[in-house]
């Protein structure tokens, strides 16, 4: 796929998980930008996540997730 035709778009898929935790691969993609990412986190704080996701975008709102505690993030614009 080329930059001039590559699709947007966001993959969240659910690698592993057990009553609290899980492990994601998160996949992102533009015309800019195309990454992968696995990461950890605790099961409620997904949920919380989700409930953000309800009714977006809304005017220029950004949604803010940040994930683990050393240095991992992700921001959707």
């Amino acid at each position: 796929m080329t930059v001039e035709n590559r699709k947007s778009f966001l993959e969240i898929k659910v690698i592993w998980k057990d009553d609290e935790m899980f492990e994601l691969r998160v996949t992102a993609s533009n015309i800019n930008f195309f990454g992968t990412t696995d990461v950890y986190d605790k099961s409620e704080c997904l949920a919380n996540f989700a409930k953000t996701l309800k009714g977006f975008p809304n005017d220029n709102e950004i949604i803010f997730y940040e994930l683990g505690k050393k240095d991992v993030m992700l921001t959707f614009l």
